[in-house]
């Protein structure tokens, strides 16, 4: 008997132990498309992809938060920011003083070592902080020099500027920045990473041990553990904020790169949370008998374009490339395709940025205007006016795409502009392309000569240089127009919001004028979950642009 009983005891304890067993009740349970490969989110390159800010937004604290991206924090720090022009010292011409938390009503915490004592976060924190971000090439170092961040004799991080800044323009750019304890991420360590940017020689910056053993994050969760599969965090044990502390014991995050794939792990319940989703994907409201949705649209700071390469000898025409966004029934495929649930764009921003010149209408169809701009730049159409040539050779393009976009994307694609361009006599060849070598054939000129491609303008990406500017990084369009050049470093060395406005609108219309791109359009995007499982009062639960918000008001399911 007793033997049944410890045999019973062990197989109970075996099921109970495996994720998406009894735990599942326990946890946010949700997939991504893409997840970054190391915990430390300076790791992870230059700029984050929105769904790393979601991952890291759930176990490191950012410096400053803005609206769009707060996820856990009580307080907005940006609020305390006192910006000093007057009796300043020599050369300095704006500092900005930021009263370190404790010694105000500001609460913020670390947690420590393996008790999960919490402590508050120091001055030295924020400072250094600072100086690891510039180190890892995060901050721009024109800007933030080391000597001018310091902390002043009571103890509040004074950052001084030889130039005018203004508040709008500090918080900008220190919304990126996650705030690290300096007990861990010492002056030591901090000039050892400063004197050699480029090493690889610190592992205590992503071994898993060093995460067990000290717990960074400032909330609510912490990092637990990584398989094939799946990210894991879990709550930590003693916030220091019992009524903020979120009710599930933590969160678990699947890379699914394939997003109808996403859609079957939320009905087969294999997560009980999916997000930015087009709700094409889920097909007739029959499919909701268990799940229910946020009945709500999410348009989205991003851009979904076809992307040009300069390089082709018709593309580089702006004629050329003008006829094409003219033939194009864009309108139809919003409403035909997309049941109204996508917003045009006539530019590189979507249509409720701050650089959005609304009075730019975009490309309309025209069925005479493009064939007048083809025969007028020498082109000849044969008889049945159904074949575009130069010179004798009939024009065909390759357009590119990758595996991962919608169905309804793919249709937008393959059948709608494939037929619209034919209408026009050029030849269309369609390829997808795995997510894992998309990169790696854009990089190559003679690989395409349209791609489709969505680019996020959210934050730090605000500029959008790394894709238009003249030999920038992200340039695989090979696009170069001097006057955007301008425009672009203007935008990123001016501090009044207004000018700023005023150069991105600017950027705005003249890449519209130049057919830099064809612009398309902004899906709008959604969120699922399982409501047997996770209860949600008012949808708070994922906010206007995809990111998590008040964990805290989270629970289970009754």
């Amino acid at each position: 008997m007793d033997r049944k009983v410890n045999i019973l005891f062990i197989f109970f304890f075996l099921i109970s132990s495996i994720p998406g067993q009894d735990t599942r009740k326990s946890f946010i349970r949700y997939t991504e498309k893409d997840l970054p490969r190391v915990k430390n989110p300076y790791l992870s390159g230059k700029q984050l992809s929105p769904q790393s800010v979601r991952f890291y937004a759930l176990f490191h604290e950012t410096f400053f938060e803005i609206e769009r991206q707060k996820t856990y924090s009580n307080i907005t720090l940006d609020d305390n920011i006192k910006v000093i022009e007057e009796d300043l010292p020599d050369g300095i011409r704006a500092q900005f003083l930021i009263p370190i938390p404790g010694k105000s009503d500001l609460t913020l915490y670390f947690h420590g070592n393996k008790r999960f004592r919490a402590r508050p976060v120091r001055g030295q924190d924020l400072l250094n902080s600072i100086k690891y971000a510039i180190a890892k090439e995060l901050l721009p170092s024109k800007l933030f020099k080391l000597k001018n961040v310091y902390l002043d004799k009571n103890g509040d991080l004074r950052i001084s500027f030889d130039r005018k800044m203004v508040h709008a323009n500090i918080v900008q750019y220190l919304t990126d920045i996650y705030i690290l304890p300096s007990n861990i991420f010492t002056d030591e360590i901090i000039n050892k990473i400063i004197s050699s940017p480029n090493s690889k020689s610190f592992p205590w910056e992503e071994k898993t041990e060093f995460y067990k053993k000290y717990p960074i994050g400032m909330g609510p969760f912490q990092f637990d553990k990584k398989d094939k599969d799946w990210f894991y965090l879990k709550r930590f044990d003693n916030t220091p904020t019992p009524p903020n502390s979120p009710r599930f014991d933590g969160v678990a995050i699947k890379k699914e790169p394939l997003k109808g794939q996403m859609v079957d792990r939320l009905f087969d319940g294999d997560v009980n949370l999916i997000m930015d989703m087009p709700r094409q994907l889920f097909g007739g409201t029959s499919s909701f008998s268990k799940i229910h949705y946020f009945d709500g649209k999410i348009e989205k700071l991003e851009a979904s374009m076809l992307c040009i390469n300069h390089t082709n000898p018709h593309l580089k025409k702006r004629d050329f490339r003008k006829a094409i966004a003219k033939s194009y029934r864009k309108s139809g495929v919003i409403r035909n395709k997309f049941n109204s649930d996508a917003v045009p764009l006539s530019g590189p921003y979507a249509k409720k940025h701050d650089f959005t010149d609304h009075s730019i209408t975009g490309y309309k169809f025209d069925d005479k205007t493009p064939m007048q701009l083809m025969t007028k730049m020498g082109y000849d159409y044969n008889s049945k006016r159904e074949e575009l040539s130069l010179n004798g050779k009939p024009v065909t393009l390759k357009l590119i795409y990758k595996t991962d976009i919608t169905n309804k994307e793919e249709e937008a694609l393959r059948n709608s502009f494939v037929h619209d361009l034919l209408e026009i006599g050029i030849t269309v060849q369609i390829q997808p392309v795995v997510s894992l070598n998309w990169y790696r054939t854009l990089a190559n000129k003679n690989n395409w000569d349209l791609a489709y491609y969505s680019v996020s303008t959210l934050g730090s990406q605000t500029s959008l240089s790394p894709l238009y500017g003249t030999g920038k990084s992200n340039n695989f369009q090979r696009y170069s127009n001097p006057d955007v050049d301008k425009l672009f470093s203007q935008l990123e060395n001016q501090t009044e919001p207004a000018l700023r406005r005023r150069s991105g609108k600017q950027i705005h219309k003249l890449l519209h004028e130049d057919v830099a791109s064809i612009f398309l359009w902004t899906l709008n995007s959604w969120y699922v979950f399982n409501k047997n499982e996770i209860h949600e009062d008012n949808h708070t639960l994922i906010n206007g642009d995809n990111f998590f918000t008040t964990p805290h008001k989270w629970k289970p399911a009754d």
